[in-house]
């Protein structure tokens, strides 16, 4: 409900409805929660070893390099995602003017929790295949 009178408010008269929006909460809690969620699909799924026995390397397969690989660009994704965001609860917080606060939150926050959302759901399909 508060996303849509937000958008009926973006095209509409925002000064006399601001008062029925509620301003979202967003704090560093919200961000470490995603980071702690993220890391239990992907613990230690990027490290990669080669053991030397007979004095013989283990041989990785190219589709297991591939995954490797793949989850590496995933991860550093991610951290990008959570440094980002991480920026974002500080200014969020600094905001006191509350049709800018809501105006980031839908913009600017919750497209980026889509993306790292999404980033998350490519890890689970890799590491489920």
């Amino acid at each position: 409900m508060n996303q849509y009178l937000f958008q009926c408010n973006k095209v509409r008269d925002i000064e006399n409805n601001i008062g029925e929006v509620m301003v979202p909460e967003f704090t560093i809690e919200h961000v470490n929660n995603m980071d702690s969620n993220y890391n239990r699909y992907i613990p230690d799924i990027i490290t990669m070893e080669c053991k030397l026995e007979d004095n013989k390397y283990d041989k990785f397969s190219i589709k297991e390099l591939e995954t490797q690989l793949e989850l590496t660009e995933l991860f550093i994704e991610h951290m990008s995602y959570i440094l980002e965001l991480h920026s974002m609860v500080t200014e969020y917080a600094n905001i006191h003017e509350k049709h800018n606060k809501i105006s980031m939150y839908f913009n600017k926050i919750i497209p980026l929790i889509q993306n790292a959302n999404n980033n998350l759901e490519e890890v689970i399909d890799v590491t489920t295949v």
